[in-house]
């Protein structure tokens, strides 16, 4: 076992204002699968958020976690964990990255902040990301977003190991490094 942390990914509206917050245990890069994820607090219907993760950068006057100026024709791309959100905009910054929260993470309160963008649906490369897409793409274009479904393979190149995600392909791409599956 390498190291262990616990990290809190901070979930702000696009007001700036936080949220809540997402706990995560990783062992280095890998989230330790035995561990749940847990909301610190406690929102109206439990633990839980009503909001995307990177959100603030949707608000017109923010900028991108890596300093970019973004506007409502920038195109946003959906995955599913805050890290890869996170490691995907250092690699990527003319894409704001949002991140669902998990397969099931997007829904018609979740997706009311990308009425009329252009938003591109990158969820992890195995069965619960295809059909976890699937889910996320019927829910945005209902809310009145131009959404479409990415193909993980299409998008890196070639054929990974099941449950390859960007975060994983960005973490290879700079330094030869992934997470294990």
């Amino acid at each position: 076992m390498g190291w262990q942390n616990e990290l809190v990914f901070w979930l702000c509206g696009q007001d700036g204002h936080v949220r809540n917050g997402q706990g995560i245990r990783y062992d280095g890069l890998n989230r330790i699968k035995s561990s749940h994820a847990r909301f610190l607090y406690k929102a109206r219907d439990g633990f839980r958020a009503d909001l995307l993760y990177g959100a603030e950068q949707l608000r017109a006057e923010a900028h991108s976690w890596t300093g970019q100026r973004h506007d409502k024709q920038t195109v946003v791309v959906l995955v599913e964990s805050p890290k890869t959100a996170l490691l995907s905009s250092v690699l990527f910054p003319d894409r704001i990255w949002l991140a669902s929260m998990g397969t099931s993470g997007v829904t018609p309160t979740k997706a009311r902040d990308l009425k009329g963008r252009t938003v591109r649906i990158l969820f992890d490369n195995d069965q619960a990301g295809h059909d976890g897409a699937v889910r996320a793409l019927r829910v945005l274009l209902h809310v009145g977003a131009f959404a479409s479904i990415l193909h993980p393979e299409v998008v890196f190149g070639g054929p990974r190991i099941e449950g390859w995600d960007m975060g994983d392909e960005v973490t290879h791409r700079l330094g030869g490094i992934h997470a294990a599956h």
